[in-house]
């Protein structure tokens, strides 16, 4: 299943940029180009609560409303904070999980026996990874094949995620996906802001040749 227009989840990994003032204005930088179908995912890990919440907090007051924003991290946390998701890492799925009642709901999915397990659950998304080589973690990439045989088999849209650059974005697209997710092309670029638009630009030059052709 797809869905158009075709989303773009930038994934602010904390751990990836390593330094809070650096992480602030990144996710301020992507958040001045945002259009509607970008969907800013603040990841923070490895951190006691505390420091969690101070982190989700000042990310959230640096954007603007116009922005969707994902909490990877509790519902409850993500809607006292005025986030518009929340995100579930692939640990915390189960048959009998219920979603809490937000615009976004998005999860973090490794194969087709996680998709089996929570048939039925009202997922807005579900993050497929990694479908490219990172650079910055291990990884046992599925390539596109493997991207391509999750799309047919999911009923929820799927989001590559893990390794998606400018130069593959459009790649995993022509593979079902209903957009891709981007940390270290966006989070690690000296210009966020820039390259986002670049991926926007992308997306919607993708869309629009999609939308002629059906």
């Amino acid at each position: 299943m797809t869905v158009k227009p075709s989303i773009l989840c930038v994934i602010a990994d904390y751990g990836f940029v390593g330094d809070e003032r650096t992480w602030i204005q990144k996710i301020r930088e992507v958040s001045e180009v945002a259009t509607a179908n970008v969907h800013l995912h603040v990841r923070v890990r490895n951190v006691e609560l505390a420091q969690f919440v101070d982190l989700a907090e000042k990310a959230r007051h640096v954007v603007g409303d116009h922005v969707n924003m994902v909490l990877n991290g509790a519902p409850d946390l993500a809607i006292r904070m005025g986030y518009q998701g929340a995100h579930y890492r692939e640990q915390q799925l189960s048959s009998n999980l219920v979603v809490p009642d937000l615009p976004i709901r998005s999860a973090a999915v490794h194969s087709k026996t996680t998709v089996a397990r929570i048939q039925g659950i009202d997922f807005s998304y579900l993050l497929y990874s990694p479908v490219f080589r990172v650079t910055w973690k291990d990884s046992k990439p599925t390539g596109v094949i493997g991207l391509r045989q999750f799309c047919r088999f999911s009923d929820t849209p799927a989001i590559a995620l893990g390794g998606v650059d400018l130069s593959n974005a459009i790649e995993c697209l022509e593979s079902g996906a209903s957009g891709v997710a981007v940390t270290s092309a966006i989070m690690g670029s000296r210009h966020a802001g820039d390259i986002t638009k670049k991926f926007i630009q992308l997306l919607q030059v993708f869309d629009e040749r999609a939308e002629q052709s059906a």
